[in-house]
């Protein structure tokens, strides 16, 4: 009993909390599966409004992309990280205790002197022979389908424990959007955290489910 509870407590709380959080408002443009895109970036936020259930919403914007470090490429995902937000001390807390950063600030990712600054893992990192300052070449496909490429300035290196998030490369959120092709109306999806996750997940998803069902369109002759 106390094994299993412990591996749902690690499984809500510290994997599905950062990877799509407790519950994913996702949003699919043209039946385009990694087209995550929302026009109306206000009515997705309206309709998570007012529900004490949920303790932090987030825009979940994220893209695969292929990295090219110094002599070696892999594959990551670039995430956009929102460092503006203020957040409360608990919140603080558990976010540096999963993504510790070895070298560098996350402040630093807010630095627009440099090309693209990043944050990324150890391993990915000691993978592509990447140091601080380095610069990191990515190339992905855009919310338009467009092929893009960039350069990234490596300004922080984190280490963590899940697996999950050792490939992810963290930019601050409002660059993220730019680079992905997302203007400021726009959002990707969104990532909630809750309270008591396996009680309040299902019944909190019918409930904003129903707030976003598209009213009566009108069409003048």
């Amino acid at each position: 009993n106390s094994f299993s509870h412990g591996i749902s407590d690690i499984l809500f709380n510290k994997i599905m909390r950062y990877v799509t959080g407790h519950v994913a408002i996702r949003f699919n443009e043209r039946g385009g599966v990694m087209r995550e895109i929302f026009r109306d970036r206000l009515r997705a936020f309206e309709a998570v409004k007012g529900e004490p259930v949920i303790e932090e919403a987030n825009e979940a914007i994220g893209m695969f992309a292929r990295a090219i470090g110094n002599g070696r490429s892999d594959n990551i995902i670039l995430v956009g990280v929102d460092t503006k937000k203020t957040a409360g001390d608990k919140a603080l807390k558990e976010v540096e205790e999963s993504f510790r950063l070895t070298e560098g600030k996350w402040k630093d990712i807010e630095d627009l002197s440099r090309e693209n600054p990043g944050i990324v893992s150890e391993e990915k990192a000691r993978y592509l022979n990447l140091k601080m300052n380095d610069t990191l070449r990515v190339r992905f496909r855009n919310m338009f389908g467009q092929d893009q490429a960039a350069r990234l300035t490596v300004v922080g290196i984190m280490k963590n424990d899940n697996i999950f998030m050792q490939p992810v490369v963290f930019l601050e959120q409002d660059r993220a959007k730019e680079l992905l092709g997302y203007r400021p109306w726009e959002t990707g999806s969104l990532s909630l955290t809750i309270k008591d996750p396996q009680k309040n997940a299902f019944a909190l998803a019918d409930r904003i489910h129903k707030r976003l069902k598209p009213g009566i369109a009108e069409i003048y002759a």
